[in-house]
């Protein structure tokens, strides 16, 4: 019997998970949302920092709303939560990171990026 890796056996728990999850029809779509839905959320972000700060308010009311819907869909969504919470963070102006195996940190540091550029970070 040949011995597997730890990641295979992480891998192939996760797999057989997955299957038992879309044999249950408990599995919701992909917890990392759109491509287009995650630039729109950059793209306001942005927005709010530089050329539209009239807006920054109702921007953070909307943010702070979308955080809390994610909050009451369970543990496949805290990565959105810290997502969103990071966004948060920098409409108060907050350096801000998140975790490695988060995937929005590309985006995030991204835009901390582009408002270092324009002096707003």
């Amino acid at each position: 019997e040949e011995m597997q890796s730890p990641n295979a056996r992480v891998v192939a728990g996760y797999i057989e998970q997955m299957q038992a999850e879309l044999a249950g029809g408990q599995v919701q779509e992909a917890a990392t949302m759109p491509e287009e839905e995650i630039k729109a959320l950059l793209h306001n972000t942005f927005a709010v920092k530089t050329n539209a700060a009239e807006q920054l308010e109702e921007w953070r009311e909307q943010l702070q709303g979308l955080q809390a819907e994610w909050q009451t869909r369970g543990p496949d969504w805290v990565m959105e939560v810290a997502f969103s919470g990071a966004l948060l963070a920098i409409l108060d102006g907050q350096a801000v990171t998140l975790p490695e195996d988060n995937p929005y940190r590309p985006y995030l540091e991204q835009l901390q990026a582009v408002l270092a550029n324009q002096g707003q970070a």
